[in-house]
């Protein structure tokens, strides 16, 4: 009989799960509001022109062979410009997830942990699982607006962690952490000669506060530092699938170690290669104009979620997501609420027991990328779900 092993069947990946009850409902008539995925060009946001035009260029320019396993190096000299960086320390991944899959898999035997913040990002989750990684995780205190818990961090730092990962600003959460959190993960790195992974995909997209980076405390090689980024947020391109990772000093080893899982998987696509370049140089002002309407949706889905009895929500300040706490008894978890409102309403968000095993309490998040009429919608379907609910 045929069996698969034992490390994936264990996997899940709840974003991306929900959808197939959705599709089912889809093709018996349903109308389904997606608020489960955080792509911006499924809305009212686009690829920046310069990137299509050269992206398009790029194919009929240049021949398709197969680039480089780190990426073109055009594109890896305007990574470490901007990163302050070097070419070399730099490469360039289908989307972070690829990138972090690799590097999880550099980093973890089976028994070793990363820790991460609860709620983390959902697919990290999964990552940890694959590698048969033990589960670690640092608070997140939500009346504090998400801010992780230092005092728990500093705790949870074992002889089995193998890095320490930062999500800034924070999915699920919308969370922007301040700068003495941020300096207080960079020491702790450092007190522990551990590597601190910065998720920095949300950087330019804060409503409130400053965005920090662990760069401005790892000048001189401090503490081991990895930096990822990409395109898929704030250049509304997540189909072009380009990422990036940036290894500053004290990573060398496991920037190698990467490196060899990038010659296993050959390459990237080069024209998205060339389309992001274009992102990266071009102009930028598209981004205010997005700014300005995330931070209106936002508020929008906050405010109308907290006027819900049995709802609250801590208005984001980053990013395009909140994290919603279900205080209601009247369902036994989260993913019996998610799947219940899809049934019944048609609105697909994400059961928040998917981004963290070890939460105590019932939430889910909500994406609130879609227009303010489509958000209305959806905020009027879950208030009556939820008044209604017997």
């Amino acid at each position: 009989m045929l069996k698969i092993t034992d490390n994936v069947a264990s996997l899940e990946s709840p974003i991306r799960d929900v959808v197939l009850k959705a599709a089912e409902l889809e093709k018996k008539g349903r109308k389904i509001i997606y608020l489960n995925i955080g792509d911006p060009a499924l809305y009212d946001f686009d690829m920046p022109q310069q990137a299509k035009e050269a992206g398009a260029r790029a194919m009929m320019d240049k021949k398709p062979i197969y680039p480089t396993s780190e990426g073109i190096i055009e594109l890896r000299s305007a990574i470490a410009k901007r990163e302050n960086s070097v070419a070399e320390n730099v490469q360039v991944t289908n989307g972070i997830s690829e990138g972090m899959i690799f590097l999880f898999s550099c980093l973890l035997n089976t028994g070793e942990n990363i820790l991460m913040p609860s709620p983390s990002y959902s697919q990290y989750v999964g990552m940890s699982k694959l590698w048969r990684g033990e589960d670690n995780y640092y608070s997140c205190d939500e009346q504090a607006g998400w801010i992780p818990d230092m005092d728990d961090v500093r705790k949870k730092v074992n002889k089995k962690t193998k890095a320490i990962l930062l999500i800034n600003p924070n999915n699920p959460t919308g969370a922007v952490y301040p700068r003495n959190i941020v300096k207080e993960f960079c020491d702790i790195a450092a007190e522990n000669k551990l590597p601190l992974i910065s998720d920095e995909i949300y950087e330019k997209i804060v409503y409130e506060g400053k965005f920090v980076s662990p760069k401005e405390f790892a000048k001189n090689g401090e503490f081991p530092l990895i930096v990822t980024n990409g395109f898929s947020k704030t250049y509304a391109s997540p189909g072009m699938r380009v990422g990036y990772f940036v290894f500053y000093p004290g990573t060398e080893v496991l920037r190698d170690g990467v490196a060899k899982l990038l010659r296993l998987r050959l390459s990237m696509n080069i024209y998205a290669q060339y389309a992001a370049l274009a992102e990266l140089e071009g102009p930028q002002n598209h981004i205010p104009g997005m700014i300005s309407k995330l931070k209106k949706r936002g508020e929008f889905v906050a405010r109308r979620l907290n006027e819900i009895p049995g709802l609250s929500c801590v208005p984001p300040k980053g990013a395009f997501y909140v994290f919603p706490k279900i205080s209601s008894n009247k369902w036994k978890n989260d993913r019996d609420f998610v799947y219940e409102l899809l049934e019944q309403k048609g609105v697909l968000t994400v059961f928040g027991s998917g981004f963290s095993p070890v939460l105590k309490e019932k939430y889910f998040r909500i994406v609130y990328l879609a227009q303010e009429e489509i958000l209305e919608k959806a905020m009027n379907g879950i208030e009556e779900f939820v008044r209604n609910k017997k």
